[in-house]
């Protein structure tokens, strides 16, 4: 017991060195009027995000900028303050003793991602007020921006992540094997761009809903409709280029990437009904819907894969949600480049 108050000593002490002994004093102060014992932890790294906001913002108008006319700056002042602090933190976790030279750079500072979150934010606010501040979809869709700014930073050559083999090699660890999204190829024999499409089918049978009868030539046929149907429709589900980091649409194209955001629960939708018409759907998907999972080499414990719930209330069958996992590739690149299926191993590997 005497060892642990030592250590506690030692631990304020250090903390005061190097964020100012008032200012930790005063926070300790604060904690004991209340009647609560502050995490040291949790001291440290609320004074380290703050440290970190405040360098940024000297070091940036050290350049002389004004940081307040960068759209970083504004997204400061327009997020709440826990909101903002919670992407500091994230950040600084992510890029460690690199925060600060990476959020200073100027592609950072003026990254059009910061209005696109702001507007976000404010949109949801206005329609379902302060409360969904910290609901899951509005925080997923900070972890959105933040993924993508992970990856610009890569691209930047700031910060080194795993390559796609050795994330890959971590997940058939936690019980995930990856297979192979076909890509297919068109009749001039240029590729088609299937991976998602053909991932999805193969969920669906490796899961037991549509009949392991379904052989490539059937994942080809079906895919291939699907496609056509995105590509007759006139809206959003249209295949389109779109900027790798700003999301923006870059015109449509027949030949277009499918999108897991956007096409995943039509596709899986589209797959049921086609072979259902065939004779080769098992059974319905539960009404709770499918959790897709989709993870990539930038994933991390703040920032974790991107998951998102698609065909609730479609199917008429009973269960639990269902899990499905994809895989998406990038390369030496950041910007997805191919999508494979994630088959649960039946036995863990240690």
């Amino acid at each position: 017991m005497e060892r642990a108050r030592v250590a506690q000593v030692e631990r304020i002490a250090q903390l005061k060195s190097e964020y100012g002994a008032a200012r930790v004093g005063s926070l300790l102060a604060v904690g004991d009027a209340q009647g609560i014992t502050v995490d040291l932890d949790v001291l440290e790294s609320a004074l380290a995000v703050v440290d970190l906001d405040l360098n940024v913002e000297r070091a940036v108008e050290q350049g002389g900028v004004d940081v307040q006319a960068t759209r970083w700056g504004r997204a400061l002042e327009s997020l709440p303050r826990f909101l903002f602090e919670a992407v500091l933190q994230a950040l600084r976790s992510e890029y460690g003793a690199r925060a600060q030279d990476i959020l200073v750079a100027p592609w950072s500072q003026d990254w059009e991602q910061w209005d696109h979150l702001v507007a976000s934010v404010r949109s949801a606010v206005a329609v379902r007020g302060d409360a969904c501040l910290i609901e899951e979809d509005v925080l997923e869709l900070v972890r959105k921006v933040l993924r993508a700014h992970v990856r610009l930073s890569v691209s930047n050559a700031a910060v080194v992540f795993p390559t796609d083999a050795k994330k890959l090699a971590e997940l058939v660890g936690v019980g995930l094997h990856c297979g192979r999204g076909e890509i297919f190829r068109d009749a001039n024999g240029d590729p088609a761009n299937q991976c998602l499409a053909d991932s999805l089918l193969q969920l669906l049978v490796h899961h037991g809903f549509l009949s392991s009868d379904i052989d490539e030539g059937d994942r080809r046929e079906a895919c291939a409709e699907n496609r056509r149907m995105f590509v007759a429709s006139d809206g959003p589900l249209q295949p389109r280029d779109r900027d790798a980091f700003s999301g923006q649409d870059a015109g449509v194209n027949p030949q277009a990437f499918l999108q897991h955001d956007v096409h995943a629960g039509p596709s899986v939708c589209f797959f049921m009904e086609w072979f259902r018409r065939r004779g080769l759907l098992v059974r319905e998907l539960p009404a709770a819907g499918i959790a897709l999972t989709v993870h990539s080499r930038f994933d991390s414990a703040d920032l974790p894969p991107d998951r998102h719930e698609i065909c609730v209330g479609v199917g008429r069958g009973v269960g639990g949600v269902l899990l499905f996992d994809l895989y998406n590739s990038t390369g030496t690149g950041v910007s997805g480049a191919h999508y494979d299926p994630l088959f649960p191993n039946s036995i863990l590997v240690d």
